[in-house]
């Protein structure tokens, strides 16, 4: 695979950071990539990356504001910050309603919200989080990890009236060890999407939460993964 194209994005009075992995110069960006909260930014899913160029599809993996090689801070992001953000990237990027768009953890949420939006037209999500609209607009070092603490607070998340606008497949990973999703959001993910359209869930077996980092190094997995997600988007071209 060829190095990925460097690319710098402006949203939101900051500079993200992004990279495009191509089958070739100039190819049609039809995927993006949004990371979670934790450490791991755009790098975690560059592994993903043949899943689309073997599809002649170039894959954008994105660095939100404070993170990675991205400028801004991140206590002074937010929900809705990172969504805008992506939207923004999108339409520098050309996106089109032909979009795969990706999310992990916290950008699992962040996808949906575009997906609800009639942006995406595939939805790809790995270990996805939930939150109540009490958090979309509260800065993440302004009270964010309070709002998000408070016992059962994902139960009150608006997943299910999300999903209820989207209309497509989607391909839902589910790391069998998840220790900060709990059950339940993930059940509501599962049977939302499911009334969405055709939705492929793929278990890793003995894996914890951060499947990108955990996965490292362990290239059974990797190959797993993206074979189902091959798998997943070759049979969503197909519907």
């Amino acid at each position: 695979m060829t190095p990925a194209r460097k690319l710098s994005i402006g949203a939101l009075g900051n500079t993200l950071a992004c990279e495009i992995d191509e089958p070739y110069p100039g190819a049609p960006v039809r995927a993006i990539s949004l990371h979670g909260g934790g450490p791991l930014g755009k790098e975690g899913t560059s592994y993903l990356a043949p899943a689309f160029l073997a599809r002649g599809e170039a894959l954008a993996r994105l660095d939100f504001s404070g993170q990675g090689e991205s400028s801004g801070s991140i206590p002074e992001s937010s929900l809705r910050g990172r969504f805008e953000e992506a939207l923004q990237a999108m339409d520098a990027l050309g996106m089109d309603g032909n979009t795969t768009v990706i999310g992990t953890s916290m950008g699992g949420y962040i996808a949906t919200r575009i997906a609800a939006m009639g942006r995406a037209s595939r939805l790809v999500l790995f270990c996805p989080a939930a939150y109540t609209p009490r958090a979309w607009d509260v800065p993440f070092g302004g009270g964010f990890t309070e709002i998000i603490r408070a016992p059962l607070s994902y139960l009150e998340s608006d997943v299910p009236s999300l999903l209820a606008s989207f209309r497509g497949p989607s391909f839902l990973c589910v790391p069998s060890e998840d220790e900060i999703v709990p059950e339940e959001v993930t059940q509501a993910y599962r049977e939302n999407l499911a009334r969405s359209g055709p939705v492929s869930v793929y278990t890793v077996e003995g894996c914890p939460h951060p499947v990108h980092r955990w996965s490292d190094g362990k290239p059974a997995v990797r190959d797993g993964i993206v074979r189902a997600l091959s798998e997943f988007l070759a049979g969503a071209e197909d519907r």
